[in-house]
């Protein structure tokens, strides 16, 4: 998600949290349903973004995604205070899928 918010910006992501249960209430929707909505909501096409986070076998390291964002900012940003979750929570699967100890998921 932090992905998709630093790909659209704030006013966009937190339009597609406010309108998407909205839009899907008492309903089924798919992946592909929710990615045509982003970028309905957004303006921006995202193909390459669902698939880099949900459909490849390997994601992004949080260090390689926060370099992307301030490189698509045009320069040093403040860094959302998620960041230090997001390296942490990376770091342990990293460290699991070395095979470090851990249960692999």
């Amino acid at each position: 998600m932090q992905a998709l918010r630093n790909e659209i910006g704030d006013e966009a992501f937190f339009a597609i949290l406010k309108g998407w249960p909205q839009k899907y209430a008492h309903g089924n929707a798919s992946v592909a349903d929710f990615q045509r909505y982003a970028e309905e909501v957004s303006g921006k096409p995202l193909a390459a973004l669902f698939d880099t986070w949900l459909f490849q076998p390997s994601k992004p390291t949080a260090a390689a995604a926060r370099t992307a964002s301030v490189a698509k900012a045009g320069g040093p940003a403040t860094q959302p205070k998620s960041w230090k979750k997001i390296a942490a929570t990376n770091d342990v699967h990293e460290h699991a899928e070395r095979g470090h100890g851990g249960h692999r998921h």
